[in-house]
């Protein structure tokens, strides 16, 4: 069997460059720094997040041992975490952590003169770089920590200094577009938060503190069991986890007739969504519509999705509840039913961490407050547009990174 043939160049290259990368190693370019710092207990103290998130200022709630020897890492040193190199825990120290401290667990290096710093953190953030080359330094023992002389002394290939500097352009624009859309995802998500706070009554208040012209009624008391005239469960024939185990595996075909459905944040953890086509059998079989309200779990707290526009007739999974009214908007249901302190209306105190579970008798008791259709309308349709901005964002989010994996992929050995 022939070898398989050694990559020499990435597939993306700059005009004008046409020679082989070079086979190198890290301490071509890095220079291990080990200036001394003080303890555990004074010790301002920064760590290396795992994933490519960076280096960042580390939680002091515990101050750790005065026997515990620090160095001192300057703003532009390179630094891994010995025990989470396989969780790409690389990151370049940020200005304003310069002269903070780790220990040796979390190695810093000087990058001389032959090396671009961007371009350098790219290669080594890359699953073919840290999961290769850490694997095969650890053995089977994952928890055994990657020294200094282990990493610099592991292969890679790298181009002459302006082709990294040209391809570490490439990825500072890149970043910093992503940072910014990051940021503008979550400053909307705030607002939202802010004006949820504020355009529903906050508990024991029949008001809200901003309104709508022309609306200034106090908004009515009512049950959820009043005001949801549907409340239904849908049941499988067998247990959900059987008709799962049905299926031997998933093909493309099987994920083409289900849907999963997104949280208020957008995040892909609601119940499923199935057709005919998808293999299940169920019992109860109602035609869904677009903005139908779910609540998953039979009723955890704060676990309400909405149905989007669909293509097909779908039911709705066995582990979730449809509730549905024909008498108010269901937009404007669906916000306040994201936003209703459920553990203060029902009465129940929880354990932190511990999520709350609400039963159908239970859920229907719960008290809220009500404005008039005008105004339930006026509501629902703000939001909409808010959430479909701030979905908009996302895609292109979610875009932007998929360009970088491509890139990532094809402009490095």
């Amino acid at each position: 069997m022939m070898a398989k043939e050694e990559k020499k160049a990435p597939k993306l290259r700059f005009n004008g460059y046409t020679n082989d990368w070079e086979h190198v190693k890290p301490k071509k370019y890095l220079k291990i720094s080990k200036v001394p710092g003080s303890n555990g207990l004074i010790a301002k103290k920064l760590t290396v997040k795992l994933w490519g998130k960076g280096v960042v200022e580390k939680d002091t709630t515990f101050n750790g041992s005065e026997n515990t020897k620090y160095f001192t890492r300057k703003s532009g040193q390179l630094m891994y975490g010995k025990l989470d190199f396989l969780h790409a825990a690389f990151g370049i120290v940020p200005q304003n952590l310069n002269n903070y401290e780790s220990t040796a667990d979390s190695p810093a290096f000087d990058i001389n003169d032959a090396g671009d710093r961007t371009f350098l953190i790219n290669y080594f953030l890359r699953p073919e770089f840290y999961l290769k080359n850490g694997e095969k330094a650890n053995g089977s023992r994952k928890a055994k920590r990657i020294h200094e002389e282990t990493f610099l002394n592991m292969p890679m290939q790298a181009p002459i200094k302006s082709e990294q500097e040209k391809i570490a352009k490439t990825f500072n624009s890149l970043n910093n577009t992503i940072q910014l859309h990051e940021r503008k995802c979550e400053e909307l998500t705030l607002i939202k938060k802010s004006l949820l706070q504020k355009l529903f009554p906050k508990e024991d208040k029949i008001k809200p503190e901003i309104r709508y012209k022309n609306f200034s009624d106090a908004w009515e008391q009512r049950k959820l069991g009043e005001v949801f005239d549907t409340v239904t469960d849908y049941v499988a024939n067998g247990s959900f986890k059987s008709l799962r185990d049905n299926v031997k595996s998933y093909t493309k075909e099987n994920y083409a007739y289900m849907i999963r459905l997104q949280d208020a944040s957008n995040n892909w953890k609601g119940p499923w969504l199935y057709t005919d086509e998808a293999g299940y059998s169920f019992l109860t079989k109602s035609k869904l519509h677009p903005n139908d309200i779910i609540m998953s779990n039979v009723g955890s707290v704060g676990k309400f999705f909405l149905i989007p526009e669909l293509d097909k007739p779908m039911t709705l999974a066995p582990n979730a509840v449809l509730i549905k009214s024909s008498k108010n908007n269901a937009l404007f249901l669906y916000q306040m039913m994201i936003s209703t302190p459920m553990q203060v209306a029902v009465g129940r105190k929880t354990t932190p961490g511990v999520q709350l579970k609400i039963n159908k008798t239970d859920f229907k008791r719960i008290q809220t407050n009500l404005p008039s259709l005008n105004e339930q309308e006026k509501i629902g349709e703000f939001f909409k547009q808010l959430d479909s901005l701030i979905a908009l964002h996302q895609r292109k989010l979610e875009k932007l990174k998929q360009l970088k994996k491509f890139l990532l992929q094809n402009m490095f050995i």
